[in-house]
Parts: C-alpha cells; structure tokens; sequence
C-alpha cells in the first residue's frame, strides 16, 4: 500500500522579485474574493521579507486595484508580539509604516495591546479576544508565512506545545525564543484554513531549514516559466509529516495541497545539496 503524501508547490525566483511577486499575489486574491464573495480576508506575516512585501504595494495596487474601495479587504495578523500599539516593534505597525497611504480603508484586526506592562494573564485574555473577532470568518483567502532559520512559523517555534495545539485559533506564547517573550499566534489548524498559503523565505540563513522541511519530499514535475518573474515552478509531494517531525520544524505543520512555497533556490537544487 502506498504511503500517504500531500501536493504542493514551489516557486524559485531572483531574491529581488520575491517582495513584487507576493505583492501581486495579494492583490489579486483580494481582488478575486471581492468579486466572488464580496469581501476577501488576508493574513499577513512579518520578517524582512514579510514587510518588503508591503513596501511593494504603493507601486503595485494602482495597477492591480485601481481606484477599488478597500473597505470589504480585512486584513489579519498570523502573529503578533504583545506590546503596546504604537511600539515599533509590533508587525502591525511595521506593516503600517510600509504600506503607506496605499492600504487605506481596508480593515485591519489588531491584537488587543497590553493594558498595563505584559502579563501572561493579560496575553491570554488578548489571544481569546483576537480568536473572538476571527470566529467570524470561516476560511481565509489567502495566508502569508515566513519561515525562521529554525524552521519556525508565525510565532510557533520547534519544541513548543503550540505547534501541536488545536484547542484554540489563537495561542499564547509566552516563552519566545525570540524577544519579546510574550507573543501571540494563529494555531496551524486556523492557518490552514484558506483557499492559498503562501510560505515566503530567502537567503543563507533559511537554506538548512529548507533542506529539512524537503527531506522525505519528492519533485514530480518541472517548469520553466518564460515572461514571469517567477524562473521555475516544481510540483512536489511530501510525507504525512509526523507531530515529533513537526515539532522538529514547524514549517511542515503547513504544507498542505493548498501551499505555495515561494523562494530564491529550487527545490531540486536543495535537495541535491545545492544552493
């Protein structure tokens, strides 16, 4: 009997177009999702190349959305550390200062800040709120990740309980590897839930991580694309990853027939110990 596997893609392109490329793709799922369903509901993802993606949006949305009323676009947070609004240090601000003028009127749903210091206590009434607000929709149209050195996603790290916890669609963090401690994040069983997820990461540093979350994986189809920025498409399959190999890597916890792994080194290179 064959064992399980799960589709996905992966996209290689020049490191400098990836921010363009994730940018387009936003904005043309949200315009999709308007038009089909009148509102469309996004998640985004922090990090450098998170926030270039942003910074590409000013340039891209009059071409892609001229003059749209932005107002039925809701835009969600996958994670977010728990400090006050206006630090500089929240992905919601960061995300704010990038995008400018051009986002104006979408909705935004921000994670309740710190009423006073950080408690834990405080973070979990917080996560709870956040999970409230999101019961009310039922799928996303589209995610954004990105993928740590370490392997991990939104603000679910290797070894944590939250990487496997499906008690709640959002989960408290209080023990980030990462400053700050206390984080909030959506659980992988409520990232999943979207009609695309697209896994951002580029670089050195992310290379060993990508080579494991290929490891077991299989490139089945080849493209090479002309007139596109993206230069290759791979159709690859993965194994059923399990809970000890997800708590190893978060990112496996996402690869699912909706995942689009998009990325400056191909898959096969990776796995031939390239790039």
């Amino acid at each position: 009997m064959p064992h399980p596997s799960v589709p996905f893609s992966w996209l290689t392109a020049a490191s400098d177009d990836l921010p363009a490329i994730a940018a387009e793709t936003l904005l043309l799922s949200a315009a999709r999702a308007v038009r089909e369903r009148g509102r469309a509901d996004v998640v985004l993802t922090g990090g450098s190349l998170g926030i270039d993606m942003l910074r590409a949006l000013p340039e891209m949305r009059p071409r892609l959305l001229p003059d749209a009323d932005l107002a039925p676009v809701h835009l969600w947070w996958g994670d977010e550390r728990f400090v006050p609004h206006e630090d500089a240090e929240r992905t919601s601000s960061q995300a704010r200062a990038a995008w400018g003028e051009s986002m104006r009127g979408a909705q935004l749903h921000l994670l309740p800040a710190p009423a006073s210091g950080s408690a834990p206590h405080e973070l979990a009434a917080a996560a709870a709120a956040y999970a409230r607000e999101l019961s009310a929709v039922h799928d996303f149209d589209i995610v954004f990740l990105g993928m740590g050195p370490d392997g991990h996603i939104a603000s679910l790290f290797p070894g944590h309980c939250q990487v496997l916890d499906e008690s709640a669609d959002v989960l408290a963090e209080t023990h980030s590897p990462k400053p700050p401690a206390l984080r909030a994040s959506m659980s992988v069983s409520r990232l999943l839930r979207t009609e695309l997820l697209v896994l951002l990461f580029s670089g050195e540093s992310k290379r060993t991580a990508a080579r494991t979350l290929l490891r077991g994986c299989a490139v089945e189809l080849t493209r090479h694309e002309e007139h596109s920025a993206v230069r290759l498409s791979e159709a690859l399959v993965a194994p059923v990853f399990t809970p000890e190999e997800r708590l190893e890597l978060p990112a496996r916890s996402v690869i699912s027939e909706s995942t689009v792994v998009l990325t400056d080194c191909s898959a096969a290179e990776l796995m031939s110990g390239g790039g």
